[in-house]
């Protein structure tokens, strides 16, 4: 009732005395929460599964590759790299609050030990993310 809610907030243990508070239930009402959109993009890796790095190498490769983190939904992906020429980038889905999946576009074979950098963005936050190309070379 509205005078034990009113003890309870004031000072709980004063409750014990006309209740069992073990036998307490409550309720929750989320109608208070907001999400918020306006979070930076959190990205902590670049993952390229071994297999597909093997496929750099190809003379027209086109690797997937994720990045994961937290607040990525709404978020979009860049290259950043301005010496690399004949590369690109397209989404494979939309991106979740965990995952941005994408697809490393190029026109020729990506060299072996090439820092690729990306940008992720949401709204006016731009994030970093890097992964070293790493396959063995063909003799």
């Amino acid at each position: 009732n509205k005078q034990q809610r009113k003890k309870f907030w004031k000072e709980p243990t004063q409750l014990w005395e006309e209740m069992d508070l073990r036998k307490l239930s409550v309720i929750l009402d989320g109608n208070f929460i907001a999400e918020l959109e306006d979070i930076a993009p959190a990205p902590t890796a670049v993952v390229i599964g071994p297999g597909a790095m093997e496929k750099f190498r190809d003379p027209e490769p086109e690797v997937r590759a994720a990045i994961i983190g937290r607040y990525l939904a709404g978020a979009t992906i860049t290259l950043l790299n301005e010496e690399l020429t004949g590369l690109s980038l397209s989404l494979a889905g939309t991106p979740t609050d965990k995952r941005i999946e994408f697809i490393i576009h190029s026109s020729q074979p990506v060299p072996a030990e090439t820092v690729l950098e990306f940008g992720i963005v949401k709204g006016e936050f731009l994030r970093e993310a890097e992964i070293r190309v790493r396959y063995q070379p063909r003799e």
